[in-house]
């Protein structure tokens, strides 16, 4: 039981973050693993059978790492759209020339990162995932592979991740790829104007117009994606399992 949920906790995004230490994330798992002994039911005979205990630990790990990696591709879609829009707007120039070791991605990026997390919390989505992972000892017991996680629908989770993101991010590209075509007109029409400094004047007030249109739908945009995530995660447990 430990070991699923402390994979969990390693790769689920709401606590995958540098601020929460590893220790706190370990302690953490095997406090939820004490707490959920009698819900888990856990068999021990599948163990025996196997014969090897290390692998079957190393499988519960993977399985809580492959659980917590279907969540983080769920919020992929918010992070291709959010550095889509900050490239567009100018707000990562900066980044092209010194990159800040300390930020995974733009000033952005950052924003509707954390805005998509704290979305993610408001709808339950991690108490959903480690709801369906102890309840699924009874359906994959100790030692065992949920058949319904196969490479054919991790593939398809991974292209559906990326299709919501450009999805998401196509009215944003529309918007300044217009807004392009109107400085390469003007750029035309009167050249002494200094596109640049009026490029940044108007790109950045877009940007914020545009992320106050996003942040507005990204909760109903976020339940489809992570729904798409907990389909997955459940399909696993539906099916009958791999030994």
């Amino acid at each position: 039981v430990w070991l699923r949920i402390l994979g969990l906790m390693l790769a689920l995004p709401m606590v995958a973050y540098r601020a929460v230490p590893l220790r706190v994330r370990i302690w953490t798992s095997l406090l939820l693993a004490l707490l959920a002994l009698e819900t888990a039911r856990v068999t021990q005979g599948s163990v025996a059978a196997q014969g090897i205990a290390v692998l079957a630990a190393a499988g519960e790990l993977l399985i809580g790492l492959v659980a917590g990696f279907a969540v983080r591709l769920g919020l992929t879609a918010v992070d291709i759209a959010s550095e889509v829009l900050s490239v567009q707007a100018g707000l990562s120039f900066a980044a092209t020339y010194v990159r800040d070791p300390s930020l995974q991605s733009g000033l952005l990026g950052e924003f509707l990162g954390l805005t998509a997390l704290a979305l993610a919390f408001a709808l339950d989505t991690h108490l959903v995932v480690l709801d369906i992972l102890l309840r699924g000892f009874a359906v994959v017991p100790v030692g065992q592979w949920p058949a319904g996680w196969n490479a054919t629908a991790i593939v398809e989770l991974v292209a559906e991740a990326f299709r919501l993101g450009l999805v998401l991010a196509a009215p944003l590209l529309a918007v300044y790829m217009t807004f392009s075509l109107v400085q390469a007109v003007l750029g035309r029409t009167s050249p002494q104007l200094n596109l640049f400094s009026i490029g940044f004047a108007i790109s950045v007030p877009l940007a914020l117009l545009l992320i106050a249109l996003l942040v507005g739908d990204m909760q109903g945009f976020l339940s489809g994606t992570l729904g798409r995530s907990v389909d997955f995660i459940r399909a696993g447990f539906d099916a009958r399992v791999r030994p």
